[in-house]
């Protein structure tokens, strides 16, 4: 997660983003505003998380201030309270929010999907 490494991007939003339903990932384009410091602020991951969930949920026809998306089961209030969650800022920190979110999805759907996975910037030796 960048926000480990102390990354920013201030360029978060749905005209930011590649997403793909079917191999379950989401690639943010433009980098040119990425600043890096000592550690990301909690307030400004929060921004960050909630604008990239918000994002996402518009661009697969969602509603962020419900959490819900389109073909979502009727009942899986758990996951949308999560999806919500996210998307209002609850959470400060990448690497819980992805934690807590994959926690939901393999609770509600066990060995139907993967995590999103997350490769370093610069290899390390």
């Amino acid at each position: 997660m960048t926000h480990n490494m102390g990354i920013t991007n201030e360029m978060v939003c749905r005209d930011n983003l590649v997403i793909s339903r079917e191999k379950h990932f989401v690639a943010i384009f433009d980098w040119s505003q990425a600043k890096m410091t000592e550690k990301v602020d909690p307030q400004k991951g929060a921004e960050e998380i909630a604008q990239l969930a918000i994002a996402v949920t518009l661009a697969l026809g969602g509603n962020p201030e419900t959490g819900a998306l389109p073909q979502d089961p009727q009942g899986e209030d758990e996951y949308r309270q999560c999806i919500r969650n996210l998307a209002l800022g609850k959470e400060g920190n990448a690497q819980e929010a992805h934690s807590k979110f994959y926690a939901t999805v393999h609770r509600m759907w066990p060995k139907e999907f993967y995590p999103f996975t997350t490769f370093p910037l610069v290899e390390r030796k």
